[in-house]
């Protein structure tokens, strides 16, 4: 297995952030709720909130100091939610999948909730994509709910499975 490093994202990292990010959209648009088309004409001040809002934690798996993957865990900021966390943007380009990156993602990610007194983690997953359903099973995510069709691209519906992690 080669070696990745996985780390918290810097403005240093903006523009690999936001290329790969509109390859996610652009590549595999039914799989994220964000268009390519709309996200492409984001200012850059939208992109650098992105890595520095102190309620997002942007993570990035790196090959050769080349980002292969990110993830993002969103912290609720209201005092009722606060236990809660949301992970989104979960990617590997395809070239470097297989390799046990996303888990390294996601075991990241809940390690840094964890961290911050994190109780649940929740995440959503587009029911067509068995890949990642299968590994966030396998990493003790548990199916609460099915969204249907909520992501509409080119007049077709796809429905997503919410997934909840007690930590």
């Amino acid at each position: 297995m080669n070696k990745y490093i996985i780390k918290q994202l810097k403005e240093e990292n903006l523009n690999d952030y936001r290329d790969i990010r509109l390859e996610l959209l652009k590549t595999e648009p039914q799989n994220f709720g964000s268009s390519f088309e709309d996200e492409q004409k984001f200012e850059m001040q939208r992109w650098i909130e992105r890595i520095i809002k102190s309620n997002i934690l942007t993570l990035g798996a790196f090959h050769n100091e080349i980002l292969v993957g990110i993830c993002l865990v969103v912290y609720n900021l209201r005092t009722k939610t606060k236990h809660v966390a949301d992970i989104n943007s979960m990617y590997v380009k395809k070239e470097y999948r297989n390799q046990g990156i996303a888990k390294q993602l996601i075991d990241q990610s809940l390690e840094a909730c964890k961290s911050k007194g994190i109780e649940i983690v929740n995440l959503s997953v587009v029911t067509i994509n068995d890949t990642a359903f299968n590994l966030y099973k396998q990493l003790g995510f548990k199916v609460y709910g099915e969204e249907p069709r909520t992501i509409k691209h080119k007049n077709k519906y796809y429905s997503l499975y919410l997934m909840s992690k007690n930590i």
